[in-house]
């Protein structure tokens, strides 16, 4: 049972929430009327009168809101086919507020200026100018614009933006243009797998969630800080942020003091030319970086360079291995050691050199197509090997490209070779492991005589 103590406490509460409410989102509204013929209203804002016109469906009302004292004005979107054209700026083929479910409109302050916006492109979609930002909406998608914040636009699931060559055409007003969806393809080849993505003149920030870029598969959530990709021209000199670059030849990658950067790398990487089995990801803290170099011309594996930092920390996970890379040294762990191997995932190893700019650090570390490692010294003396097979650990990229039984079959056509229909040792797809093909290959490589012995395999 609640006293009438408690429950006048209650209802004195609530009505100052309700009020607090009411003084921060509660819009008084007056002077409302629906256009039922075009119409030049542009002299209600000091222009000339055809500066503003509106068409029959929009709905006309001067708004107060009672935080700010400020009188605006809002066109609201209440039929379908209604328009507003701002001095040539036309807001067209946006689906009307009964249709839409939600609040459909334009709101301009007392110059004419928009300061806010809520809309949904009907199947058309439409080209819309905000400032000095103008955007192309796709079909379907909602539209967000507040002169504080932003643009933001919620596009349909499975979106192939790819036929809107200017997505944006950004000038630079402060404001940044926030793209939410999943399955998002725009025209810069990046996919907006699914969260938040915004764009400046820099390039585009994820936000959060997941995109692919150029075959890297980026990552953030709520600890690790957004990441700029960035334009190839970008001035990057002063930039304090998490970044990634990509060229032909050259990928960057760049963590923040306090952020980090977390990605995968996927099959056929321009850079590092993987497939659908390799097994690659990255972690990047506090100011380390990590530096690719595609050295397919020269005949070599891709050559990595890890740009240090006083207090950062890298991680590469190769296939099963963590190598870590510190200022000071290199160390590496099997970060599941009794995980039982899945050959139907991803399980094999990329080929590439990884040296250090720290000082601290006198050796590099090669890794081939075939789970094994060498660490040497600057001037390729083997320090330590992880190599259980007895097989070269080489830089040359032709001795790292087998990967599939086609290979071998094509390399030495006179010998038969027979694979179980389910694989070896559960690797199943009537397919084997490569370092088992490398092992063959390497064999008669050795003893060239010997095919001569063989005629199945």
């Amino acid at each position: 049972m609640i006293k009438k103590d408690s429950l006048g406490l209650i209802t004195i509460l609530l009505f100052v929430i309700v009020f607090l409410l009411i003084q921060i989102s509660f819009v008084s509204s007056e002077n409302i009327r629906t256009f039922t013929e075009s119409t030049k209203i542009g002299n209600l804002f000091g222009l000339d009168e055809e500066d503003i016109t509106v068409s029959p469906g929009i709905e006309y009302s001067e708004i107060k809101d009672l935080e700010t004292k400020e009188t605006r004005v809002r066109l609201t979107f209440v039929e379908e086919n209604a328009e507003v054209n701002i001095n040539g700026n036309l807001f067209a083929n946006i689906v009307s507020q009964e249709d839409a479910g939600h609040p459909t409109y334009i709101e301009l302050n007392k110059n004419g200026d928009i300061v806010k916006a809520d809309f949904t492109t009907n199947e058309k979609g439409g080209n819309y100018t905000f400032r000095n930002n103008t955007i192309e909406v796709p079909p379907n998608s909602r539209v967000f614009f507040d002169k504080n914040t932003g643009i933001e636009i919620k596009i349909s699931d499975g979106t192939d933006l790819t036929e809107f060559p200017n997505l944006l055409k950004y000038i630079s007003d402060g404001y940044l243009t926030t793209i939410k969806g999943k399955d998002i393809m725009l025209p810069n080849g990046i996919n907006l797998v699914d969260g938040e993505l915004s764009i400046e003149e820099k390039g585009y920030f994820l936000e959060s969630g997941e995109a692919i870029y150029k075959q890297n598969l980026l990552k953030v959530d709520k600890d690790n800080k957004k990441i700029l990709i960035a334009n190839l021209d970008a001035d990057l000199s002063d930039y304090e942020g998490n970044w990634i670059r990509q060229t032909s030849n050259i990928l960057e990658l760049q963590s923040s003091k306090k952020g980090y950067i977390d990605m995968d790398f996927l099959e056929n990487h321009e850079i590092l030319n993987t497939d659908d089995k390799d097994k690659l990801s990255a972690n990047i803290w506090k100011v380390d970086g990590l530096r690719f170099e595609k050295r397919a011309k020269e005949g070599l594996i891709p050559k990595v360079v890890h740009k240090s930092s006083d207090e950062g920390r890298t991680i590469v996970f190769n296939d099963k291995f963590g190598f870590i890379i510190t200022k000071g040294d290199y160390s590496m762990y099997n970060p599941r050691p009794l995980e039982v191997e899945d050959f139907s995932k991803k399980y094999q190893s990329v080929a590439f050199e990884i040296e250090s700019d720290s000082p601290w650090i006198d050796t590099k570390l090669r890794i081939n197509s075939y789970r094994q490692f060498d660490i040497l010294s600057k001037d390729d003396r083997s320090l330590v090997t992880y190599n259980k097979y007895g097989l070269p650990v080489s830089v040359l990229a032709k001795d790292n490209e087998l990967q599939r039984i086609g290979q071998l079959r094509e390399k030495y056509p006179e010998m038969e070779f027979e694979v179980f229909e389910d694989g070896i040792s559960g690797f199943g797809g009537g397919d084997i492991p490569p370092y088992l093909l490398y092992l063959t290959d390497n064999f008669f490589d050795s003893n060239p005589d010997a095919i001569k012995n063989f005629d199945k395999i």
